[in-house]
């Protein structure tokens, strides 16, 4: 089946270049557990069919319950791991990918949900936390929310109108025909 081939594909080719949890993250998110089984499966064999001296881990054919497309994904991950500290992952065969589109896209990971996570700490961090005991120090949402947090109230330009008109209305009554 090829859909197990794009996964060791992606798989292969991002380990050690990026970080585990971004590639255990991209691949939980992207691929169904049907396909991460089947690539373990066949990981598995490849790594077998190497005849290396040390054994590899023993992973599970299939995992059961809750959690299950992040076990099956440690469960790759774990055999990447062992395959490169045989110094073996170059001796693994060349998986192939017929469609990039098969393959998740890093950039979402790296670059612009880094971004999001980013503003939300920000935000996270300018919004004042209660003090444990302090009674006084515990605010409701509404009033959090309402308020300016920066020195510099954005909004301070809508508190005075300007008026264009002479005559002293501030609006103009428009009819149609």
């Amino acid at each position: 089946m090829l859909c197990n081939v794009n996964v060791l594909c992606f798989a292969v080719n991002k380990y050690g270049k990026t970080a585990v949890k971004v590639l255990k993250s991209s691949l939980t998110d992207f691929y169904t557990v049907e396909v991460l089984v089947d690539a373990k499966k066949r990981l598995a064999e490849d790594i077998d069919q190497l005849n290396l001296p040390a054994k590899r881990p023993h992973v599970p054919s299939r995992r059961e319950g809750d959690g299950r497309v992040e076990r099956e994904v440690s469960d790759i991950v774990l055999l990447l791991t062992f395959a490169d500290e045989q110094k073996v992952l170059d001796n693994l065969p060349t998986y192939v990918c017929d469609n990039p589109d098969d393959m998740p896209s890093l950039r979402l990971y790296d670059g612009e949900l880094n971004v999001i996570m980013r503003k939300l700490n920000e935000t996270a961090a300018e919004i004042p936390q209660p003090v444990p005991g302090d009674s006084e120090s515990n605010t409701d949402w509404a009033t959090v929310a309402s308020t300016p947090l920066n020195r510099r109230n954005r909004f301070a330009v809508l508190s005075t109108v300007t008026e264009d008109n002479t005559d002293g209305d501030q609006f103009t009554l428009v009819q149609s025909r």
